[in-house]
């Protein structure tokens, strides 16, 4: 098995069973805001509007878990093209890319934001409050 396949794995089990924890509610939303604050650079957080428009919407509770780990694919999928977007257009390494997106996009914050918190701020601007076309 390779890490990809034990980190996918284990982020499976453990939104599983943050989600048995919420069976009152049932509500996947709240699981993947919780397992956002344990580590917000890693997992992306998302609601009912943001996984219609990446086609990861659940339909049922049960199979959140599953849609939860394809959004979290496209998430990284839409890191590494903005990543290689920048380096096409600006040069430099993906390091560099990096440092220099999230420098730019916190500007008027006291700390640097994280690349996925970025495209989470762009995520809830458009598709959850219809901000940005």
């Amino acid at each position: 098995m390779t890490r990809m396949q034990i980190s996918l794995k284990l982020c499976l089990i453990a939104y599983s069973k943050l989600f048995k924890i919420q069976k009152v509610v049932k509500a996947p939303v709240a699981v993947s805001k919780a397992l956002h604050l344990l580590a917000p650079k890693f997992f992306p957080l998302w609601d009912n509007d943001i996984s219609k428009a990446y086609g990861c919407y659940w339909y049922y509770s049960e199979a959140s878990a599953d849609k939860y780990l394809e959004f979290m694919g496209k998430m990284r999928t839409l890191a590494e093209n903005v990543l290689q977007s920048f380096m096409n257009m600006e040069g430099g390494s993906r390091e560099t890319a990096m440092k220099t997106i999230c420098e730019r996009c916190s500007r008027n914050v006291p700390f640097t934001k994280s690349l996925l918190k970025i495209i989470d701020e762009y995520n809830y601007s458009r598709y959850s409050k219809n901000w940005v076309k």
